[in-house]
């Protein structure tokens, strides 16, 4: 059904553009905190702070995003290889997925990878901060794997739905 072929997801790069300039705007905040700290409240001033980092880096994976030819997500006989935030681990593999659900976290839907043996996973992390976003999703919702990129060309529901078709497919043929 699904799994004789290879799916692939491309980015919305609409979505990625937007995204991209709302995280631009979010860094102009934060230099503006900068340049007028001594006009505006200590935490406007922290908060400021905190904008250029952390939207600094989604922007740099937006706009790496925007330019690459690279499909978001690829589904296939092996498994799973999401390569929306830029660095990836490579496929995840069928048979090492025990189970895929959906999490709601502050009104966004993830969709949760459960793996048998996440660490493994984990370890195969190159970079540093790919390894710490893992450590920290398995440390606080039991799975290093999610899937979350809002600037996919699917929706979420089909999306999940094609991720556990597949899923009961991978286990049929084994």
């Amino acid at each position: 059904m699904h799994l004789d072929q290879e799916i692939e997801i491309p980015v919305h790069k609409r979505k990625a553009l937007l995204l991209l300039g709302l995280a631009l705007c979010f860094i102009a905040f934060g230099l503006f905190t900068i340049f007028f700290a001594d006009e505006i409240p200590f935490k406007v001033y922290i908060a400021g702070l905190v904008c250029i980092p952390f939207f600094g880096l989604g922007a740099i994976i937006l706009y790496r995003r925007y330019k690459s030819n690279k499909p978001g997500l690829i589904i296939n006989c092996i498994g799973i290889t999401d390569n929306g935030g830029g660095d990836t681990i490579g496929p995840i593999l069928w048979q090492d997925i025990e189970a895929i659900y959906i999490q709601e976290i502050q009104k966004q839907r993830l969709i949760m990878v459960s793996l048998y043996n996440p660490e493994d996973y984990i370890e195969k992390a190159d970079s540093f901060w790919l390894k710490k976003t893992m450590q920290f999703n398995y440390k606080f919702f039991g799975t290093p794997i999610s899937i979350s990129n809002p600037a996919l060309d699917i929706d979420s529901n089909e999306l999940y739905m094609l991720l556990i078709d597949c899923l009961k497919e991978s286990r049929e043929i084994v």
